[in-house]
């Protein structure tokens, strides 16, 4: 006969049941805070690191203070130095106005560490024709900028207003007539000064260089009263005091034409200068005159 099999019952604990075991773990979650990565790392570190870790913070905080907000490294002195044709004063008032504004919203310009050098130096590349500037700060409360300008080559007239430029037409300061030692560019066709430039007109500058320098040597008896420019294309009139007009090529060589009109008028027009309307010295080996 066969013993009946005996059967057992699925236990199931109340929900209400407290979790037992390790009281300092009450939940899951601070079984899973308890083994992360961080808190790990953070408890290999050694007080010597510790140690460090607060002093560089300290020390940060020190120079943040010193440097950011406290009044030690303030603003007091501005140097300008190499203006000649650019004011200083106006270089000078340009910087003082930066020590008003502030970086970020919060921090002023007027501490050393904080004035923007090169926001400074756009607004003077933008408005003046400079070669080069510099704006130093050196502690404990100077700004130093040194400028270096462009050469002139010319003086341009044009809208009853007298302009120094250099080499490539750049408008470098007005002035307030012709200057000594630098022609005198008169426009009498289209403006041609747009945006703080002498547009299209180097080869003119260059030659109306060339001839100041060049031209009393060779032909002393024959007095420059203007250089003039107008809408015909790659000429320079020359209007002397006395005598015929002279129109120069700008794209031809000044020694070539030079040497053409001291032929000519060694020859042909030898004692009729001042009774010619014009010598024409555009056409190559060919002149004209009237």
């Amino acid at each position: 006969m066969m013993k009946p099999v005996p059967r057992h019952k699925l236990y199931t604990p109340p929900s209400s049941l407290k979790r037992r075991g390790n009281p300092y773990f009450k939940n899951k979650g601070q079984d899973r805070f308890g083994a992360t990565p961080v808190k790990n790392t953070l408890a290999r570190l050694s007080p010597k690191f510790w140690l460090w870790f607060f002093i560089i913070v300290v020390i940060g905080l020190v120079l943040f203070w010193l440097l950011l907000l406290s009044n030690v490294f303030l603003v007091k002195n501005i140097e300008v130095k190499g203006t000649s044709l650019v004011s200083s004063s106006d270089v000078q008032q340009l910087a003082e106005d930066h020590l008003a504004k502030h970086r970020l919203l919060v921090f002023s310009e007027s501490r050393l560490m904080v004035f923007n050098a090169n926001v400074l130096k756009k607004e003077l590349n933008d408005r003046y024709s400079l070669d080069s500037v510099k704006v130093v700060k050196k502690i404990p409360s100077t700004i130093m900028i040194t400028i270096s300008e462009k050469n002139p080559a010319a003086v341009w007239f044009e809208a009853d207003t007298y302009q120094e430029i250099d080499a490539a037409g750049w408008i470098l300061a007005s002035v307030s007539g012709s200057v000594e030692g630098l022609p005198t560019i008169y426009n009498n066709g289209e403006a041609k000064i747009n945006n703080k430039k002498v547009n299209n007109e180097e080869t003119a500058i260059a030659l109306a260089k060339a001839l100041n320098a060049e031209f009393a040597n060779r032909f002393s008896n024959i007095k420059i009263k203007q250089l003039i420019v107008t809408n015909d294309q790659n000429t320079l009139t020359l209007v002397p005091i006395k005598g015929a007009l002279i129109y120069f090529s700008t794209i031809d060589t000044y020694n070539s034409q030079l040497d053409r009109l001291d032929i000519l008028l060694k020859a042909e027009l030898k004692g009729r200068f001042e009774k010619m309307h014009y010598i024409d010295l555009r056409f190559g080996s060919k002149v004209y005159y009237q």
